[in-house]
C-alpha cells in the first residue's frame, strides 16, 4: 500500500455574493434551542469574529434540521455575536411533515412605484425575468415597464409617476412581472408552492407560473386585458364590512358584488354615484365601507365591452392544463383542466366576482399551509388572517421596506418559511460555492 500525504493548504475563503446571511438554529426542544443558540453566540465570541458567509453555510448545510428552530440574520463580512443577541428574525416549531407552502398574488391597486427595486438591484434571477418581460411588454404597451417600477431612471415627481403607473394599462402587467419574478426567485431558492391563488389580475400570474400560459403569451394577454379594461367607462369600487348573504339583498340594481374577500368584508362595483349614494347610506347605519382607489368597476357588467375582443384575442392563445394547482377565482377549488383550457374562463374572469374567500377556505384544509404573499404589500395576508388568525403569512414585499432592503426582506421571509417548516435549498439560495470552514460546536 502507498500512501502520498500532502500539507493540507487552507482555502481562501469565497467573497461572499451577499452582504445578509441566513442563520438557522433548531434543536428537539425548545430549551436546547436556547442551549444550541447560546453555544453559537460562544463560537463566535472571538477577537476575529468568523466569516459571515461560511457560518450561514455551515449551520445551513451541515447541520440537520430539528422541530424547534430559530434564524437569525447577520449583516456584513463578520457574525458578531450581537447578531445573535438580537430576538430571531423568526422561530417556530416545525410540524411532522413538511408544511406546505401556498403562493398568493394580489391584484390592482397593490403596485407602488418601487415595488421590486431593490431585487432588481441584488438578485442576479429577478433582474433577469424582469428584463426579459420588460422587452415583450416594450412591444405590447410600448413603454418600459422597469421605468414604470421605477428601476431605472429617476422618478423626479413621485406622485406624477404614482399616477402614470395607477393606469390599469400600466398596473397590471407591472404587477404581473413582479409577482412573477418574485416567485421565481423563491422558486429557485427551493420553495415549491403546492398551489396558487390569485386575485383577480394574480391568477393570470399563477397560471403563466403554473405552465397554463408560456411566458410571452401571458404578458400579452395581461397587457391586452389591461388596455381593454382600461378603456372601458370609468366606475368605483368599495369595500363593504358585510358578509355575501347579509350584503346581497340590500344592493340597488345598479351595483354588483365584485369580490368576497373575508367572511364579513365583500367589495360592490358599479357606477360612482351609485357606490357613493350605497356607501353613505351604510355609513349612516354605521356599517363599515372603505372605497377603493381604483378608476373602472372591475368585475361588474362596465366590463362587457371588453369581453369580445379579449375573447378575439385569446383564441391565438396556446392554454395548456396547470402543473401545479392554481385556485380558481370563479369557484375558489382547484382550476380544472378544461377551465384552464377554455378561453371562455378566462374571458369570463373579468366579468364575475372574485371568490378569494372560497379560496382561501380551500388552501386552510391543506396540511400546514404557509402563505407566502409575491408582490407588493401585505392586503392578502390581512385577509387570509380574518379567516383564520393563527395561519402563518409570509409577505416578500412588505410595503415598509425601503427598496434597499428588499433582498434582506425576502431572505427573511425564507428564513420565516424553514422556521414554520418548509423545505428550502439553503445552497441555491445562498448563490456561490462555499465549504465549510467554520469549526462550530455540534
Amino acid at each position: 500500500v502507498h500512501l502520498v500525504l500532502e500539507e493540507h493548504r487552507a482555502t481562501p475563503p469565497a467573497r461572499p455574493a451577499r452582504r445578509v446571511h441566513v442563520l438557522p438554529v433548531s434543536a428537539r426542544t425548545d430549551a436546547a434551542l436556547g442551549r444550541r443558540i447560546e453555544v453559537l453566540r460562544a463560537d463566535v465570541d472571538g477577537r476575529t469574529a468568523p466569516d459571515a458567509a461560511d457560518v450561514a453555510h455551515t449551520l445551513q448545510c451541515g447541520r440537520r434540521a430539528f422541530a424547534h428552530r430559530a434564524c437569525f440574520l447577520a449583516e456584513g463580512d463578520r457574525v458578531s455575536p450581537h447578531a445573535l443577541n438580537a430576538r430571531p428574525l423568526a422561530s417556530g416549531v416545525a410540524p411532522p411533515v413538511a408544511a406546505t407552502p401556498v403562493f398568493v398574488f394580489p391584484g390592482q391597486g397593490s403596485q407602488r412605484i418601487g415595488a421590486g427595486r431593490g431585487l432588481y438591484a441584488r438578485e442576479p434571477l429577478y433582474r433577469e425575468l424582469v428584463d426579459e418581460c420588460a422587452e415583450v411588454l416594450r412591444r405590447e404597451l410600448g413603454v418600459d415597464v422597469r421605468a414604470l417600477l421605477g428601476y431605472v431612471g429617476r422618478v423626479d415627481a413621485e406622485a406624477e409617476a404614482a399616477a402614470v403607473l395607477r393606469r390599469t394599462a400600466n398596473a397590471q402587467p407591472a404587477l404581473f412581472v413582479v409577482g412573477y419574478a418574485t416567485a421565481r426567485l423563491l422558486m429557485s431558492w427551493g420553495v415549491a408552492p403546492a398551489a396558487m391563488l390569485g386575485h383577480s389580475l394574480g391568477e393570470l400570474v399563477a397560471a403563466c407560473l403554473a405552465g397554463v400560459f408560456s411566458l410571452e403569451d401571458g404578458l400579452k394577454v395581461v397587457a391586452a386585458r389591461a388596455r381593454l379594461m382600461q378603456q372601458c367607462e370609468p366606475g368605483a369600487m368599495a369595500a363593504v364590512f358585510l358578509a355575501e348573504r347579509d350584503l346581497a339583498p340590500r344592493l340597488p340594481p345598479s351595483l354588483e358584488i365584485a369580490a368576497v374577500n373575508a367572511p364579513s368584508i365583500s367589495v360592490v362595483s358599479g357606477p360612482t354615484d351609485a357606490v357613493e349614494r350605497f356607501c353613505t347610506a351604510l355609513d349612516a347605519e354605521g356599517v363599515g365601507t372603505q372605497r377603493i382607489d381604483t378608476s373602472h368597476a372591475f368585475h361588474s357588467r362596465m366590463m362587457e365591452p371588453a369581453l369580445p375582443e379579449f375573447a378575439r384575442v385569446l383564441a391565438g392563445v396556446a392554454l395548456a392544463p396547470p402543473k401545479v394547482p392554481v385556485i380558481s377565482n370563479a369557484t375558489g377549488r382547484p382550476l380544472s383542466d378544461g377551465q384552464a383550457t377554455d378561453p371562455r374562463y378566462w374571458v369570463d374572469h373579468i366579468r364575475h366576482p372574485v371568490r378569494f374567500f372560497d379560496g382561501v377556505a380551500h388552501l386552510l384544509a391543506l396540511p400546514h399551509p404557509a402563505f407566502v404573499e409575491l408582490g407588493p404589500g401585505t392586503a392578502l395576508g390581512d385577509l387570509v388572517r380574518r379567516h383564520d388568525a393563527s395561519a402563518r403569512v409570509f409577505p416578500v414585499l412588505a410595503p415598509s421596506t425601503p427598496a434597499d432592503d428588499e433582498s434582506t426582506a425576502a431572505r427573511a421571509a425564507l428564513g420565516g418559511l424553514w422556521s414554520a417548516g418548509v423545505e428550502v435549498d439553503w445552497s441555491a439560495a445562498e448563490a456561490g460555492e462555499r465549504r465549510r470552514l467554520v469549526e462550530l460546536s455540534p
